[in-house]
């Protein structure tokens, strides 16, 4: 389809880049919370639509969809909850009408490929959603395999960074994964992870908090971060290096994220051709250690340094509105 605009985040900013034909170059960064539109559409001059991950949205199948005035309104409301990606398409459909091109979003975070048993919940009231880092684990594959298709096998990826993601991808169909965003799962650098559902309960009902308050405790105020004061990989490291306590708990995440890479590998009936880590745990060796010395037995684990976001984006925009790559409409019925 052409000249095309890359929006992503990096390392909590917006990274703006130009996709040219197999080329994606200029990589820029700007403050995710600010309007630059004018500037990245200067930078951006002549593309002819604009991609972005999508956020966390209503279920959705897997692909691209248009990023509509409704699928807009759903992610700056954080309407199915909140993520740095939900202001990413914000970013991506202002810088657009600016330009006067089409904005997509590609991967959403919520995206539903679940097992049927994984729908069925402990409490009938309370609903199993699907929602992770889907497009930096797709990334990840991509880095990871080089030449090999992730429909070509069976991987188990982990995104452990501020949330932790795991998700067990059976010939390229997620069959499970945490809902990081609903803190299941392992903890993270700054998030929970589960947490005893009565004791959380009690806490809640006995404090002054509202539940987004109480959210952003969970999701950003919790794991390592709690513990140790600090949510940067190097410095957890040295502080595991010299401090038993803080030893304790970082071998506790590496528990919690050995368990869910267990788990996904149940779901693929121990089917697995590797497992790959990404996020920013990759520069925390105390952790990465802890992770390989539980877990390679089940597959060979792989680490990946860096996703190159851009480049996977750039990819799936090569192959926009093609047979390949058709674009959904958000809110239809057979898109959910």
């Amino acid at each position: 389809m052409g000249k095309s605009l890359i929006l992503s985040l990096q390392n909590g900013k917006l990274a703006a880049a130009v996709q040219d034909g197999a080329a994606v170059r200029g990589e820029a960064l700007f403050p995710l919370e600010e309007d630059h539109s004018a500037e990245i559409a200067a930078m951006a001059a002549g593309a002819k639509f604009a991609l972005c991950p999508g956020g966390v949205l209503r279920p959705l199948s897997a692909g691209v969809y248009a990023l509509d005035a409704a699928a807009l309104a759903d992610a700056r409301e954080n309407r199915f909850g909140p993520a740095p990606a939900n202001r990413v398409m914000e970013r991506c459909a202002e810088t657009a009408e600016r330009m006067g091109i089409p904005a997509y979003f590609t991967e959403a975070m919520s995206v539903d490929e679940l097992l049927p048993l994984n729908r069925i919940r402990s409490h009938a009231e309370v609903h199993k959603y699907s929602r992770g880092f889907r497009s930096e684990h797709f990334a990840a594959m991509e880095a990871a395999l080089g030449d090999i298709r992730p429909e070509d096998g069976n991987y188990i990826v982990a995104w452990i960074d501020d949330l932790t993601s795991v998700g067990a991808y059976q010939r390229g169909r997620c069959l499970d994964i945490n809902d990081c965003i609903g803190a299941e799962g392992p903890m993270g650098f700054t998030s929970s992870g589960d947490v005893p559902c009565a004791q959380l309960a009690k806490y809640f009902a006995a404090g002054p908090m509202n539940y987004e308050e109480l959210q952003e405790q969970l999701l950003c105020r919790s794991g390592l971060l709690q513990y140790l004061g600090t949510a940067e990989p190097e410095a957890v490291d040295e502080r595991c290096t010299g401090e038993p306590e803080s030893a304790a708990v970082a071998d506790a995440m590496v528990y919690q994220i050995a368990k869910w890479i267990g788990s996904s590998a149940l779901a693929l009936h121990g089917e697995v051709d590797g497992i790959i880590i990404a996020g920013k745990a990759v520069r925390c060796r105390y952790l990465m250690d802890g992770i390989r010395r539980k877990a390679e037995r089940i597959a060979p684990i792989i680490a990946v340094n860096d996703i190159h976001m851009d480049r996977w984006l750039g990819r799936q925009a090569m192959r926009l509105g093609s047979f390949a790559s058709p674009v959904k409409t958000y809110g239809r019925e057979d898109a959910e």
